[in-house]
């Protein structure tokens, strides 16, 4: 009977989930299991898998949390991120480009006294895994299956729970910001939050070559695009991070790098303000 059990057991994604917690409380990250959201579309409360958070603080001036949002997936057939190679840019690009004025957290990087060219300049050796030239991925199909609808259900439930949690950070953001005995460091946390889903299978980059040939690349780390709500803080799309088991606690590492980063930047009194006062005036609810 036990050997039934374990047997099922390990065709089932909880492994993937049990070791995705323990990585990341690992890292010192606060962990909740199968946390709930609200569904924008049904109003229902659903669950995912794992959310994580961590917050770092610089001095006394302003403080920075990462928060993941993971579901885990285990396929028996590998999975193909469709893209184009020739619109590709380095990780930190693609990062970059995904942020706005309406997110409190873009808003701080668009004070950065260095831009986006001379961060690269400057700190790219420290930036790992984010100078990789990579493509982005607009879909994912699973090898020799006729139909994608539990990875597309995985996918729509990272960008609605991004929309969920964006939206509860935004909301305790402004409710910070109208706070007038709060002290500035209490005002400045600026949250980035990440959809993650991992994976416990072969992972390729799908893609057309010369001549229109089908060319397959294999993959540990990818970014996938996905439309959202036209009406959520004034983003077009989430950006998903896909990643294998294998390389899992390696891209969580290096989200810490882009906090080394930030942490050697030389970010003024004045600027936090800008930051602060901007994201007040366009954060939305």
């Amino acid at each position: 009977m036990n050997d039934d059990i374990k047997k099922w057991f390990k065709k089932t994604g909880y492994p993937l989930e049990l070791y995705c917690y323990r990585e990341l409380e690992g890292m010192k990250y606060q962990c909740i299991k199968s946390p709930l959201y609200e569904d924008s579309d049904t109003n229902k409360a659903v669950e995912i898998d794992l959310v994580a958070e961590k917050s770092f603080s610089y001095g006394s001036k302003y403080s920075i949390g990462l928060k993941f949002l993971v579901e885990c997936k285990k396929f028996e057939q590998p999975l193909v991120i469709l893209t184009d190679f020739n619109c590709s840019k380095c990780r930190y690009d693609w990062f970059y480009s995904s942020l706005t004025v309406d997110m409190p957290i873009g808003a701080f990087i668009s004070m950065f006294e260095s831009t986006n060219e001379s961060i690269i300049k400057d700190y790219g050796e420290h930036l790992g895994r984010w100078m990789e030239f990579v493509p982005i991925g607009y879909s994912i199909v699973q090898a020799h299956k006729k139909t994608d609808q539990n990875i597309y259900k995985g996918i729509m439930k990272l960008s609605k729970a991004y929309a969920y949690w964006t939206k509860s950070y935004h909301e305790y953001f402004h409710h910070q910001a109208n706070d007038s005995e709060l002290h500035l460091i209490d005002k400045n946390y600026y949250q980035l939050i990440s959809p993650i889903l991992l994976v416990d299978s072969e992972l390729y980059y799908g893609h057309l070559g010369e001549d229109d040939e089908p060319c397959l690349k294999e993959v540990d780390w990818a970014l996938v695009k996905v439309r959202q709500q036209p009406d959520v803080f004034g983003e077009e799309w989430t950006m998903v991070h896909v990643v294998n088991k294998s390389k899992f606690s390696d891209m969580i590492q290096n989200f810490g790098r882009l906090h080394d980063v930030i942490s050697k930047l030389d970010i003024s009194e004045e600027h936090l303000k800008m930051a602060y006062t901007i994201s007040s005036n366009n954060i939305k609810l």
